[in-house]
């Protein structure tokens, strides 16, 4: 005769289901434990947090914040007081000595864009400098637009090892305009800082303009495909259709995915990229005002040392690239920078054709016409605190 068990807690059969499910999950855990070392992850989060923004220098002040009236200072004005640059100490404008123990890090500092407004020139000057470091195989990555994709394990991979006292840089200008990549900067690198060109948009939009008609053999059938001749042709009909549009359908087409458009509307980004005011807010809503700077491509073409001490007093490193970095190349059009290392380096043959006149100019009419367009945005700009002068282009004499 069997023995029946009449008391005791394992004599329950809700208790011993229990039992059996702990254990189950004990053994989940363990199993999940032993095999996470087999997927390679990267930690993001650690690397920039509110209290530690330089995980490989936890006691450096982050940068340089203004004081509290100096705060809506997008365009860097107090950088131009040689106060509130680091005079450099001992031997940080020297080459970077061998042997230093260096890690990878994502970026500190991300260049926006916008495109065709300098961001290159920029990239080569901030270079010039020992403790800037970018990727040295890439200018563009990409990562938080087209690449997102790879991981960011793909993103660490291609930037650039740094030393303690050093600043990562990279620059892709889709970055500005394409509606996904705030979200993915804000989540990936949420307290770096960020530097924006801008320039007339005007002649922003023709440089854009030749360019595509340069490079993209779809965009010349496209022009072909709708008898478009030249850029007044483009202007007179895209620019007519922007303007007219409500602001629910403005914003429904802006935060679509122009780029990637296989679409005739892909190719209006060659004027809406110059709605400066409507991208910056959202990125201001993002992020602090304290971690923008605002660069026009002009004062980087005639400037470039105003805007390195801009640059320098925004990343807080010492002044190493002064007036005598700069050596204009008359040939060019451009000032060439001489870096650290000695070596003078210019922009190359591509850059500023439109802008030296090697393009067949545009109309007063078409002018006129991307006035209006750009009208409403320039005066946005004007309200959050960035007083730029584009002159109205006039007819050559």
């Amino acid at each position: 005769m069997k023995k029946r068990l009449t008391s005791g807690w394992i004599s329950s059969h809700m208790h011993r289901k229990i039992v059996t499910l702990f254990v189950s999950s004990i053994a989940l855990v363990l199993i999940l434990f032993c095999l996470a070392p087999l997927e390679k992850r990267t930690p993001i989060k650690n690397y920039h947090t509110r209290d530690n923004i330089y995980p490989h220098q936890p006691n450096r002040e982050y940068l340089f914040y203004p004081a509290n009236e100096e705060l809506d200072d997008l365009q860097g004005r107090r950088f131009l007081k040689v106060k509130n640059l680091r005079t450099p100490k001992d031997d940080e404008c020297q080459a970077d000595p061998d042997g230093r123990e260096k890690r990878k890090l994502l970026p500190n500092v991300i260049g926006l864009g916008a495109k065709k407004c300098g961001t290159t020139a920029l990239h080569y000057y901030m270079t010039a400098h020992p403790k800037v470091k970018v990727s040295p195989d890439h200018e563009e990555l990409a990562f938080f637009d087209k690449k997102w994709e790879n991981g960011i394990d793909w993103y660490l991979d291609r930037l650039p090892e740094v030393a303690e006292d050093e600043i990562v840089f990279e620059k892709t200008p889709k970055y500005f305009v394409y509606p996904p990549a705030l979200d993915r900067i804000a989540e990936t690198v949420p307290n770096a800082k960020f530097i924006l060109v801008i320039c007339n948009p005007i002649d922003r939009a023709f440089s854009d303009f030749n360019h595509k008609v340069r490079k993209s053999s779809g965009f010349r059938n496209f022009l072909a495909q709708n008898q478009i001749q030249n850029f007044d042709d483009f202007v007179m009909r895209t620019s007519t259709r922007l303007r007219i549009l409500k602001e629910k359908k403005m914003t429904a087409l802006l935060e679509n995915d122009l780029y990637n458009s296989t679409t005739n509307n892909g190719h209006l980004s060659i004027l809406t990229v110059g709605f400066y005011s409507y991208y910056l807010q959202k990125f201001i809503a993002k992020f602090s005002r304290q971690q923008f700077l605002i660069l026009t491509g002009e004062e980087i073409r005639h400037s470039p040392r105003e805007v390195m001490d801009k640059v320098q007093g925004f990343m807080d490193l010492p002044r190493c690239v002064t007036g005598d970095n700069f050596v204009f190349n008359s040939t060019k059009g451009f000032y060439c920078v001489v870096n650290y290392k000695g070596e003078e380096v210019c922009l190359d043959s591509s850059k500023g054709t439109s802008r030296k006149g090697e393009e067949q100019k545009y109309l007063i009419e078409t002018a006129e016409e991307l006035a209006n367009l750009y009208g409403p945005y320039n005066r946005e700009l004007s309200k959050l605190g960035i007083n730029v002068s584009w002159p109205f282009p006039t007819e050559e004499p």
